[in-house]
């Protein structure tokens, strides 16, 4: 990753109209890298007012509101095929009650990918685990339980992913919520 780099990834959540988005960064610094992202409109230029974001720079985490404990590390640097590693992180959601994840992440294997963007050797980090949160129901506090997968392409030439998919599970194994991006367009400095 270097100062100028932008990155468009265009993906969505759940069954929603896929967007593009626009991520340029701005400064390296005290291990994160401070980006600008834009929404891009249907011609592919940058829309709107810039949002400004963070990203850990040793974990590829991006800035969320709502993260309120633990850090979400999608990479582990050294990676290599066969490491793996395990992290929680507890965000609040719009009720104001806490989701826990616990999750394991496990480098698969090298491969090579086609991205609009280009080809990239990649590392494919699996993560799975489970999240928890408590609610009320029928006036009694239970735990609500479910499981959650995500793939990171991460290609250490471009210091980023290139692909990340997530999937939310509940308790019955039912899709709750799911996540796709990949890298359409780069511009390296």
């Amino acid at each position: 990753m270097r100062v100028g780099d932008r990155l468009w990834y265009r993906g969505g959540e759940g069954g929603g109209r896929p967007a593009t988005i626009l991520r340029e960064v701005v400064s390296l610094q005290g291990g994160q890298a401070q980006l600008r992202q834009f929404d891009v409109d249907g011609a592919g230029r940058p829309a709107g007012v810039a949002r400004p974001r963070r990203q850990a720079l040793e974990s590829l985490e991006l800035d969320n509101p709502g993260k309120v404990n633990g850090q979400i590390r999608y990479v582990e640097f050294p990676l290599s095929p066969g490491k793996s590693w395990s992290y929680r992180y507890q965000i609040k959601g719009r009720s104001g009650a806490l989701t826990t994840y616990d999750i394991t992440a496990k480098v698969e294997a090298e491969q090579l990918i086609d991205t609009p963007a280009g080809r990239f050797k990649v590392l494919r980090i699996l993560h799975s685990g489970q999240w928890n949160v408590p609610v009320t129901e029928n006036g009694s506090l239970r735990l609500s339980t479910g499981s959650l997968r995500s793939t990171v392409w991460f290609a250490p030439q471009l210091g980023n992913w290139v692909r990340f998919e997530s999937e939310i599970l509940n308790a019955n194994g039912n899709p709750e919520g799911r996540i796709h991006q990949e890298l359409v367009r780069l511009e390296r400095r």
